[in-house]
């Protein structure tokens, strides 16, 4: 029974969307902003001198595009498989070559990638300039509270951002032995 829910959920998928897809095409075959465009025929290329220039929501819609009068969407043939065809390919090796060129099959990597995104947002939210104030100032004062608070937003870059991404970095990759990743590895010939 477990086996059968990704395969009954795609299914509820695919019919909720041709059901919207069909809700949209009934919409805009009945819809009379619509239809004031379906249809028309094209006009000369210098016909809008003089004219406003059409910027409703449906002046690119075309009602004849969406409908196929001899198309029956019920005596089209059933497809054996619902999956898409797609050319011959060696998949392995595509794989295999796909794993070679990215690191981002390592959980090492990935961890240690999100983490200092991380980091990277968490610096992103601190704000690098005094905004709040609680009086009116002089210029000389203001320009000394901005001094300051950029001089401690620097620090925090400096050091505590600089080393937490040390930190990480060591710690994601302090158990992978013999490798890429090894960051015990002392010889550049290496990498």
């Amino acid at each position: 029974a477990g086996s059968m829910e990704p395969a009954a959920n795609e299914l509820v998928r695919e019919v909720n969307l041709d059901y919207a897809r069909t809700m949209n095409k009934i919409i805009f075959s009945h819809d009379s902003q619509v239809q004031s465009y379906a249809c028309e025929t094209p006009e000369l290329p210098n016909s809008d001198v003089g004219k406003e220039k059409d910027t409703s929501i449906f002046s690119g819609v075309n009602v004849c595009d969406l409908e196929d009068d001899d198309e029956n969407l019920f005596e089209r043939p059933v497809p054996w498989f619902s999956l898409w065809p797609l050319p011959a390919h060696n998949f392995t090796q595509t794989f295999s070559q796909f794993c070679f060129s990215s690191l981002y099959i390592k959980p090492e990597v990935v961890s240690s990638l999100c983490a200092v995104a991380k980091e990277c947002l968490g610096l992103m939210s601190t704000c690098q300039y005094q905004t709040r104030f609680d009086k009116i100032m002089k210029l000389d004062q203001f320009r000394t509270l901005q001094r300051s608070k950029i001089a401690a937003v620097s620090k925090e870059v400096m050091q505590a951002w600089v080393s937490n991404i040390i930190k990480i970095i060591q710690t994601s990759f302090e158990k992978v032995g013999k490798g890429w990743f090894n960051i015990f590895e002392t010889n550049p010939d290496t990498y």
